[in-house]
Order: C-alpha cells, then sequence, then structure tokens
C-alpha cells in the first residue's frame, strides 16, 4: 500500500524506457497540471462537433417551432383539457339519464319542472321554505 509519501517519492524519480529521467518537481508539475486543463478547455471550445452539438441544443431548446418550452405549454394545457373532457363526459351522462327519465315518465317531468323551474298547477300556490344556513348573509 502506498502513501501520498510514496507516490511523491515515486514521482520524483521516474525514467522513462530511454533511460532518462523524467522526473518532475513540485513547481514544474503544478505549473504543468495547471495549464493542462486550460488547453482541454480550449481543445474543447475549438472541437467542431462540440460546436456544431452546442448550437443545436440551443436551437432545439429556445427557437425551434417545436421547442422545449413550447412543448411543456402543450403538455399543460393537454392535461388541463383532460380533464374538462373528464368533466364534460360526466356532465353528458347526467343529463342523458335526466333525459330518458323525463321522455318515458310523466311523473318525472312534473318533479321536474316543480322542483326546478318552480312550476305549479293553476290552483295551487307554492311556498318557499329557506333555510337560514344555506342562505348568503348580506352585509
Amino acid at each position: 500500500m502506498t502513501t501520498i509519501d510514496d507516490n511523491e517519492h515515486n514521482e520524483e524519480n521516474q525514467t522513462d524506457d530511454t533511460g532518462e529521467d523524467t522526473t518532475v518537481g513540485k513547481e514544474s508539475a503544478d505549473s504543468v497540471t495547471g495549464s493542462k486543463p486550460r488547453r482541454h478547455k480550449v481543445r474543447w471550445l475549438t472541437n467542431k462537433y462540440a460546436i456544431t452539438l452546442v448550437i443545436f441544443i440551443v436551437l432545439l431548446v429556445f427557437f425551434d417551432a417545436n421547442n422545449f418550452i413550447s412543448r411543456y405549454r402543450i403538455v399543460r394545457e393537454l392535461r388541463q383539457m383532460e380533464l374538462q373532457k373528464e368533466y364534460y363526459q360526466q356532465e353528458i351522462e347526467l343529463n342523458e339519464r335526466i333525459s330518458d327519465q323525463l321522455t318515458h315518465d310523466l311523473k318525472e317531468v312534473e318533479t321536474y319542472g316543480r322542483e326546478r323551474y318552480l312550476m305549479k298547477r293553476a290552483d295551487e300556490d307554492i311556498f318557499l321554505i329557506i333555510d337560514e344556513s344555506e342562505r348568503p348573509v348580506l352585509q
């Protein structure tokens, strides 16, 4: 098992295949490692494939007709419309049931007219009883 001190010792006393000493001192090693990432960054920025990829991603995200921002809005609107669709389908089913009841039963027609539209027969009087707890408070 090597320690940090052993690694530093190994770096100082390395030789290559030709027998020349490739020892790098601490100061020169820091300067070499400090310049390599800069070269790597510059090389990455000048790579034509990387530049093309970055431009392509920017075009897709911001400028395309089907960009991600508009697609997010469309998906959100689609979800809202699906919820509305479910609501309206439930309302249609309810109205169809009521319509079936009203077309087949005359007693239901009379009950529906009396409850919904406060209709009455000619010889009747209607008294409305309003529950105070359900009545809105006027200020």
